[in-house]
């Protein structure tokens, strides 16, 4: 019976408060065997039939085919045909296929409002939502996700509570699912197969510096408290929370950068990418700076050229042309007008890279 109920709603997701509906179908279902059943064995009983015909007789009557290769002759068959049959069977069927209809349109209406209980495996849970622009990061968020992925990309499943009542459009398109609450309220852990998840992110949906963060915080806790082992990227607003963030479980933490959602996946599946990038943008411990330098030959020469002298670690070229070219490995001859070199904050180092990119930007003017 369970999956009789399963196979006729199609369904992997369970429905929010579908109780009844559910247990009102199951009965339906049984009654409709029950009826079936009693009449398979009056037909027997009356009319003296095998048990194949009283069965083909009671389906082709059910489902009005009306064969008429099978006619039964007594008054009892018959009375017993029209009130397990025509209204006990057949109008069983009809309020099975009401209900089944009634379910469509309820699940439709509660997944678009984010109130349906997804069953999902493998998937990446969002938790928060940009209050500005939302459509805009989700967007650049799934492509980074699919590019990054591929085929094995994971189904996403976003939780907040400002989207209002309804999904926007073009995120239902893209395949996301919602859950309509918000993040920080426990009982949205119970509803979004966090055991079941890959991965996780928890972004900053309003910049009030320290508030945010400590609920931030709270809520890595508890998704740890649960049992997931999986990544977790999480977004602080200010930088005295990333060890507290990492402390209680986070595995990559970094600054909200709306405009490069590329980030946060980088830093689901190659922890620790966060706090490079940080660095370069944060000038602590590293520089990256523009030097002068005309070179003709292979990217791994001028790499060579450049760590044998000194001179940091080459990461693009500037070419005559005007075209910035990062990581030309694939260019068998660069014909550079200017390198961009990641260097160690070196004072003397620094100052000598400054002033000759200031010569550089004289000569040129």
């Amino acid at each position: 019976m369970g999956f009789l109920f399963k196979f006729i709603f199609n369904s992997n997701r369970i429905y929010l408060g579908s109780a009844e509906l559910e247990a009102r179908f199951k009965r339906l279902l049984m009654f409709l065997v029950v009826c079936l059943s009693s009449h398979v064995i009056l037909m027997m009983s009356l009319e003296n039939l095998t048990l194949v015909d009283a069965i083909w007789f009671t389906l082709t009557t059910t489902f009005t085919v009306g064969y008429g290769d099978i006619i039964i002759h007594s008054v009892g068959a018959k009375i017993a045909t029209v009130i397990l049959v025509y209204f006990g069977c057949i109008l069983t069927i009809g309020k099975a296929a009401s209900d089944y209809f009634e379910f469509i349109s309820l699940k439709k209406v509660r997944i678009t409002s984010g109130r349906w209980r997804h069953k999902m495996e493998g998937h990446l849970v969002i938790f928060g939502s940009p209050k500005h622009g939302h459509i805009d990061f989700f967007n650049d968020l799934k492509k980074e996700i699919l590019f990054n992925f591929g085929q094995s990309a994971p189904e996403c499943l976003v939780v907040t509570s400002l989207w209002g009542n309804h999904i926007p459009d073009i995120l239902h398109s893209l395949e996301y699912r919602w859950v309509n609450s918000s993040q920080y309220d426990p009982a949205c852990l119970e509803r979004i197969c966090l055991d079941k998840a890959a991965y996780v992110l928890v972004l900053v949906d309003t910049f009030i510096p320290n508030e945010i963060d400590y609920a931030n915080v709270e809520l890595v806790s508890r998704i740890r408290e649960t049992g997931y082992s999986g990544p977790i990227v999480a977004e602080v607003t200010s930088e005295n929370h990333r060890a507290r963030m990492k402390k209680v479980g986070a595995t990559g933490v970094q600054r909200p950068m709306r405009s490069h959602p590329e980030i946060l996946i980088k830093t689901l599946l190659f922890p620790g990418t966060e706090e490079i990038l940080d660095n370069l943008f944060s000038a602590k411990g590293d520089n990256l700076i523009k030097k002068e330098f005309i070179f003709k030959g292979s990217w791994d020469e001028l790499v060579s050229l450049c760590l044998a002298k000194h001179g940091g670690l080459p990461l693009s070229v500037l070419t005559w042309d005007g075209k910035i070219v990062t990581n030309p490995i694939n260019e068998k001859f660069l014909d550079t007008k200017a390198v961009y070199v990641l260097v160690k904050e070196d004072e003397l180092l620094v100052k000598r890279g400054l002033k000759i990119h200031s010569n550089y930007l004289k000569r040129s003017a």
